[in-house]
């Protein structure tokens, strides 16, 4: 991880350097409905630059292993459960039963 994680109004992000690149991680905190906890939705992104960003190229290219290393390093956190995966496009769309405990 490079630095300290930064704040937006979504919620906080940090950057990390792989041999295939600089990826991003986003975390967003969703409040719960009164029953249930809040729930936490992370997403990997490409790092960057402005007029790349504004043509989607932070969807693109997300290496495998910056996927493994942030599932594993959520593995390795004991107050993090109920770990669902999701393709971007059926978690925007709400299908919550296309999950998978991995990625």
């Amino acid at each position: 991880m490079d630095g300290e994680p930064g704040q937006e109004d979504f919620g906080w992000y940090f950057e990390f350097e792989l041999p295939e690149g600089r990826h991003c991680c986003v975390i967003d905190c969703r409040p719960g409905n009164g029953v249930d906890g809040p729930d936490w939705v992370i997403w990997l992104e490409r790092s960057r630059g402005s007029l790349s960003s504004l043509v989607g190229a932070r969807r693109r290219r997300i290496a495998p292993s910056a996927v493994r290393h942030l599932h594993e390093a959520l593995l390795n956190v004991p107050d993090v459960s109920a770990v669902r995966w999701y393709e971007r496009t059926d978690f925007e769309a709400g299908r919550a039963d296309v999950s998978s405990p991995a990625p």
